[in-house]
């Protein structure tokens, strides 16, 4: 079937390739993709210098490249693992000057720190459950319970 060495070593090198791929069954989180267009979105405010930003990112193919590490290697460690290599503190300006940082504590739990404009600092962790989320204050203390009865959400006060 393959009489060229040359094409027998393209399919084996195309197999090894996609076998990460084909062997996770997961989408993933594309984390380096998403940092690339994170970066983009960031660079300034201005739409024109955005897209100009875009273009040369994809004619330089930056976002190309992130894309082909996601799928190779950051998007199967993450499924074998159930961790993503990339996933790191995350910060969320708001409107107000507000600095939100989130930080995955582990698989299923994340600290999340709001500054306030005037340096008010409040922490609280996030916790996955089955079908709930749960907030604690800094002393372990439930906040709050979101949680999923059938097709109905609910939130729980911290009382109940």
């Amino acid at each position: 079937m393959f009489k060229s060495r040359t094409t027998r070593a393209i399919c084996i090198i195309m197999v090894l390739f996609m076998a990460p791929v084909a062997m996770t069954g997961c989408i993933g989180s594309f984390a380096a993709w998403h940092k690339v267009k994170d970066f983009n979105e960031q660079a300034s405010e201005s739409k024109w210098v955005q897209e100009l930003l875009f273009l040369v990112l994809h004619i330089i193919p930056v976002y190309g490249i992130a894309y082909f590490i996601d799928i190779l290697i950051i998007n199967s460690i993450e499924f074998w693992t159930g961790e993503n290599p990339m996933m790191s503190a995350q910060t969320i300006v708001g409107e107000d000057g507000a600095v939100t940082t989130i930080t995955p504590v582990g698989e299923t739990t994340l600290e999340v720190t709001i500054v306030t404009p005037d340096g008010n600092e409040r922490s609280f962790q996030l916790e996955r459950g089955d079908k709930t989320v749960t907030a604690y204050d800094a002393d372990g203390n439930v906040m709050a319970r979101a949680a999923m009865n059938g097709t109905k959400g609910e939130l729980v006060p911290a009382g109940e």
